[in-house]
C-alpha cells in the first residue's frame, strides 16, 4: 500500500522593508531545516511565498504600487499560516485605488495580517528586538507600528521568543467566537 501524498501547508511571510534579512532566514528555516525534519517530511510539504522571493514570478508593473503587485499575486489568505516580522516600521500605507488621499490600511503588512486573521489563518507575529536605525522622518511609521501592536495583542498572548524578538501569536477562530 502506498502512503498518502504530504499535506501542503502554505506558509506566507510578511513584513516591511526593515527586516528583510529576518524575512529571508525564516523562508529559510522553513524551508531547509523544518522541512528536513522527520516529523514533516513525509507527511507535510511546506511551500514558503513572499513577495521578495527571488524565484517568484510577481511582476511589479511600473503603473502601480509594489503592494498592488503583490496583493494581486500573492494573498495571504490564501496561506495556512501566516508569518509576521517587524521591528521599527509598519511599511508602506495602502492607498484606495479610486481615492488615492484616503489611506486603507497603514502598511501592506498590516493588510496581509488582517486579511489573514479575517479568513481564519494561524497568524504568528515577530517583533524584532534591539535598538532600530530611525531616520527623522520614520516618526510617523513608528507611531503607527505603536498604535497596532495592542489590536494583535487581543489576539493573544504575547510572549518573548530567544533571537527572533516579541511575538503576539493567534490561533483559528472556532465557530463558537
Amino acid at each position: 500500500m502506498s502512503e498518502p501524498p504530504p499535506k501542503l501547508v502554505r506558509i506566507f511571510i510578511s513584513s516591511p522593508s526593515d527586516v528583510a534579512e529576518e524575512r529571508k532566514v525564516a523562508a529559510e528555516v522553513i524551508e531547509q531545516e523544518l522541512a528536513k525534519r522527520a516529523a514533516f517530511r513525509t507527511t507535510l510539504k511546506l511551500d514558503v511565498f513572499r513577495y521578495d522571493d527571488p524565484h517568484s514570478d510577481t511582476p511589479f508593473l511600473a503603473g502601480r504600487s509594489a503592494q498592488v503587485s503583490v496583493y494581486q499575486r500573492l494573498q495571504s489568505a490564501d496561506a495556512e499560516i501566516v508569518v509576521a516580522i517587524l521591528w521599527a516600521r509598519m511599511g508602506t500605507p495602502v492607498r484606495n485605488p479610486s481615492d488615492p488621499v484616503k489611506i486603507l490600511y497603514e502598511s501592506g503588512t498590516e493588510q496581509e495580517v488582517e486579511e489573514a486573521l479575517s479568513a481564519g489563518c494561524e497568524v504568528l507575529v515577530y517583533f524584532r528586538r534591539g535598538q532600530p536605525p530611525m531616520p527623522d522622518h520614520d516618526h510617523l511609521v513608528a507611531e503607527a507600528l505603536v498604535r497596532w501592536r495592542p489590536t494583535l495583542s487581543l489576539f493573544g498572548a504575547a510572549m518573548p521568543i530567544p533571537g527572533c524578538g516579541h511575538s503576539s501569536r493567534r490561533k483559528r477562530r472556532s465557530s463558537s467566537a
